[in-house]
C-alpha cells in the first residue's frame, strides 16, 4: 500500500485506501477484515458519527457500512477534489 492516511473506527478498526484500487478494514490486532474495490487508487477515510465510512476513489465518494457493503449510494465530485478528514455530527 501506499502511503495514506487512515481513518480508525470506534471499535479500533482501521480504514485506509490504497493505489491498488482497493480500499481497506484492517482489525486492531492486523488482520484483514474486509476489502472494497474500485476502479482506481482511493483516498484516505472520513468515518461518520454514524459510522458510515467515506472515502474518495477517481470521481466518486463512496459511503460504506462497517461491513464493507456499500451504503446504498455514491456520489460523484469534482475530479482532482479527494476528501480527507472526519465528518462531525452536530452536537447534543
Amino acid at each position: 500500500m501506499d502511503q495514506c492516511l487512515s481513518g480508525v473506527g470506534a471499535d479500533g478498526t482501521v480504514y485506509v485506501g490504497s493505489n491498488d484500487g482497493y480500499f481497506y478494514a484492517v482489525t486492531p490486532g492486523g488482520k484483514l477484515n474486509w476489502k472494497y474495490q474500485t476502479l482506481y487508487a482511493c483516498t484516505s477515510a472520513a468515518i461518520g458519527t454514524d459510522g458510515t465510512i467515506y472515502f474518495g476513489s477517481d470521481t466518486y465518494l463512496y459511503a460504506l457500512k462497517k461491513t464493507g457493503q456499500l451504503n446504498g449510494y455514491f456520489i460523484q465530485y469534482r475530479k482532482g477534489c479527494f476528501p480527507s478528514g472526519f465528518i462531525a455530527g452536530r452536537p447534543e
